[in-house]
């Protein structure tokens, strides 16, 4: 027997009172999965940032060889 059917309201009062409980369980449930998909979506924004950084390097090490071998010929 749950606390809730201890105590002396209307079967109908209880029943809402499960119900609206329900609802709220399932939003703090969509709450943590929003909250999860953020999280990764965060996470692949910075590795994404990473990436673009590292190929930004690359391409400025790229233009220096680049610029080095016009100057040889």
């Amino acid at each position: 027997m749950s606390e809730l059917d201890k105590l002396s309201i209307p079967e109908n009062s209880k029943t809402q009172i499960r119900i609206l409980v329900n609802e709220v369980i399932d939003m703090s449930r969509e709450g943590m999965v929003r909250e999860q998909f953020y999280e990764c979506k965060d996470n692949h924004i910075l590795r994404l940032k990473k990436e673009i950084k590292e190929i930004r390097q690359e391409k400025n090490e790229f233009k220096t060889c680049l610029t080095l071998l016009k100057q040889q010929l």
